[in-house]
């Protein structure tokens, strides 16, 4: 994840992969088949990580209450963020 985090997407290639995290290429191919697949299992891994402190920050119910907070506001016809209506003006 750091290398995607240092040089982005784009710029990461498989062979920086395989140095990096001393990896076999052919077992990267084998779990994750792709760059584009790796990266999303690391994304992955990194929000459950974050989630998991997040949810024992707040006793247990940080993931339920942010997961509720985030599919409310996901919802069509749902109020706009504050945020939201602040960038709206502006390109007005």
């Amino acid at each position: 994840m750091q290398l995607f985090w240092d040089r982005g997407f784009e710029a990461v290639s498989l062979n920086d992969i395989v140095a990096t995290e001393k990896l076999n290429r052919s077992s990267l191919y084998t779990t994750f088949g792709t760059k584009d697949q790796m990266f999303f299992a690391a994304v992955d891994r990194y929000l459950a990580d974050r989630s998991a402190t997040l949810d024992e920050a707040l006793g247990g119910k940080g993931v339920s209450r942010t997961s509720a907070n985030f599919s409310r506001r996901c919802e069509p016809g749902s109020p706009p963020t504050a945020a939201a209506e602040v960038a709206s003006r502006s390109t007005r």
